[in-house]
């Protein structure tokens, strides 16, 4: 397949990508790397995490950082973790 001729041809297009999320993927990411993602990943099934999976680690360090000891409702709000996880995460510096 030749990505530059479907773009021309109008067949490469946001409905293309027949998923409830293929707008917005296409809208955020471009051409470029939705040919790249189809050609890599096409046909197989693929986990794509949550944020707070992949960048936790770096909310927990900024978590720390941020922490006086009294302020674990302004935490929670600001993170999106339950107050339980926050004290426990700062507890285990």
């Amino acid at each position: 397949m030749d990505k530059r001729l479907m773009t021309e041809l109008g067949t490469l297009h946001p409905g293309s990508i027949p998923h409830p999320f293929g707008d917005v993927f296409w809208a955020d990411t471009g051409v470029d790397a939705v040919w790249l993602f189809l050609q890599e990943y096409g046909g197989q099934t693929v986990y794509i995490p949550k944020l707070k999976t992949v960048f936790g680690g770096c909310a927990e360090l900024e978590m720390r950082k941020l922490y006086d000891g009294r302020n674990c409702d302004v935490l929670v709000k600001k993170f999106g973790y339950s107050e339980s996880h926050i004290r426990r995460v700062v507890r285990n510096k």
